[in-house]
């Protein structure tokens, strides 16, 4: 019985059982990578991004000086997302994806100092990290830029990199993820620390200033 409350008929028990055993047969499948058919740079990712970032100002319409690494630089990232409907496009687009990553990737290599590096999965898949500070630590954008996009959640590429950039070890400034000029209020994300020393992601929403 299927969960839908259906079932399928047989024309005889042998070929029941004939089905079963196929079943019970079948190799077991292989979770997919989020990256798999997403990222085709592969290991020629680090050499591609001036290039990708250069073709997704073109994709989102978006002035090339505009994109100099600055957090200032991912509202415009994120406004133009909003245009992109439905937002699982972004998957779909060629090289929106991956613009998306070497872009991310690009304010938090500016931000901390570090440089990329890819891990080599299987195959053609390759995960693109930045590597920083002492012990080499890591921090990616494309996980979280992935569940977002499949996921019915709101997507915000500044929301992801500050949550990085605060994770790797600076509370950073006070920043806005949301840019609607239309709308009269803001969304702000600010890293906080309580009184017990618990360190904490504050989500919060202001007036608009002009």
């Amino acid at each position: 019985m299927k969960s839908s409350g259906r079932g399928d008929l047989y024309a005889s028990r042998q070929e029941l059982m004939q089905k079963r055993e196929e079943l019970r047969n079948r190799p077991p499948e292989v979770p997919r990578h989020m990256l798999e058919g997403h990222l085709p740079q592969g290991p020629h990712f680090v050499e591609a991004v001036p290039s990708l970032i250069d073709e997704l100002a073109k994709l989102l319409k978006i002035p090339r000086e505009s994109l100099d690494s600055s957090f200032d630089s991912l509202q415009l990232v994120d406004k133009a997302l909003k245009k992109v409907r439905p937002k699982k496009r972004i998957l779909e687009i060629p090289n929106l994806f991956p613009g998306l990553i070497a872009y991310t990737g690009e304010v938090m290599r500016k931000a901390t100092g570090g440089e990329w590096w890819l891990n080599e999965v299987a195959g053609p898949i390759y995960e693109p990290y930045i590597r920083y500070g002492p012990g080499s630590r890591y921090m990616d954008a494309w996980g979280e830029m992935y569940k977002s996009i499949t996921e019915p959640r709101a997507l915000s590429v500044a929301t992801i990199v500050y949550a990085e950039l605060a994770h790797a070890g600076g509370s950073g400034p006070v920043f806005v993820t949301d840019v609607d000029e239309e709308n009269e209020y803001e969304t702000t994300v600010e890293r906080v620390k309580l009184l017990n020393g618990q360190e904490v992601y504050r989500v919060g929403v202001r007036r608009r200033t002009p």
